[in-house]
This record gives C-alpha cells, structure tokens and sequence, in this order.
C-alpha cells in the first residue's frame, strides 16, 4: 500500500481487531492470541505496542478497553473523511449499504455510474458518471473508490485525479498507470483468493513432508 509505512498499517489491523474483541464483550486478549488474529508474530506485536505505552499483565494479557484508546490515538481522525464512489454496480452497491464505513470516520457523500436513472432509490445521491468531475472539485473531494468495468477503468482513474482526487482505492482488476505522486491501494478479489488457495496448498505440502 503505497504512501502508508507497516507499522501504521498494522496499528490499523490491531484497531479493527480490537473493536471487534471489545463487541464481544472480551475484557482481555494475550499477546499470542491477538498477533495469532492479526496473522503476525507474538514478538512483532509486542515490539510495536512498546510505542503505545501500554503493558500487558503476565498470564493475562492486554486489557481490551486500554488497547482500544491507545489505538485510536494512532489511527482515529478528527473528522470524518468525504469520498465518492465510482460505479454504483452490484459491487459499489454493496459497498453503498456497507455501515461500517461511518463508524470508521469515512463518509461516502456520493455515487457515480452511467446508469443513474435506475439508482435514485439510494440512500446517498447517485449521479451521471459525467458529472463526477465537477462534483469533486465543488466539494473538494480527494479520495475515491473505483468499482466501474476493468476496460474503463484506467480512463476512469484518470479523469478522477484530472479533478482534484489524490487517492484511489481501485477494486478493479485493471492495474492503473496514474502520476507517482497519486496513492492507490489495488484491490482485486480474485488475486487475492488464488493467493489464500495456494497459501492453503504451501502449507499442506509442507505438513505432508
């Protein structure tokens, strides 16, 4: 994830991981048990929450609710970030009608596709893809999730960042080629479930032997 260094992008995955403890009504976790969850080492984990200032009780553990304010220092914003999404699709859809997305301080404020007419029953405003330009730029829009078809995608991609967008999380399997000075986050769903089934078959290959 290019502009976003390890440690902030595993404060993240600690945050979300710890919301959902704390949902459960989980008090405390071990070191073990949450790095296991997180899909890291036990001493990787424990050396980044020495910036934390927060300890762990022996056999006990970290105090969830103590974790959880730590954490949202280092990732929690302020204000709630404004975006858009390109492509109101079955994917974008679902994305529209995904909650999460306010509890975690984004806001998407509007959808964007050529078949609009069909999408007015949405909870955000949906608008003619060509009118995303000018929305952007009224609005000061910097961040955008694209889920329009893979061969529009790069055009797409470009007209957003021609607007004012400077960031992309792009859920199209097309690989765009924007200025270096845009940060996207590619996403394809697909990659990802071949890489978990070949994970799958490493690591009984290696039982096996």
């Amino acid at each position: 994830m290019k502009g976003l260094n390890n440690l902030t992008f595993r404060y993240l995955q600690y945050y979300n991981i710890v919301q959902r403890l704390q949902k459960q009504g989980i008090a405390s976790v071990t070191s073990h048990n949450l790095a296991s969850l997180c899909n890291i080492t036990a001493s990787q984990l424990r050396k980044d929450f020495m910036h934390l200032s927060i300890q762990g009780i022996n056999k006990v553990g970290y105090q969830v609710l103590d974790l959880l304010v730590a954490l949202e220092k280092k990732v929690k914003k302020d204000e709630e970030t404004p975006l858009i999404l390109v492509g109101a699709g079955s994917f974008g859809t679902a994305l529209i009608n995904y909650n999460n997305f306010k509890t975690q301080g984004f806001d998407i404020v509007a959808a964007f596709d050529i078949d609009f007419e069909n999408k007015q029953n949405f909870k955000i405003p949906v608008m003619h893809i060509d009118d995303c330009s000018s929305f952007i730029k009224e609005h000061n829009i910097k961040l955008a999730i694209l889920t329009v078809p893979e061969k529009v995608a790069q055009h797409t991609a470009r007209k957003l960042v021609d607007a004012g967008i400077d960031k992309i999380l792009n859920l199209t399997p097309e690989i765009l080629n924007l200025p270096s000075n845009i940060t996207v986050n590619n996403i394809n769903i697909v990659i990802e479930l071949e890489y978990l089934f070949l994970s799958a078959i490493n690591s009984d290959n290696k039982k096996k032997k």
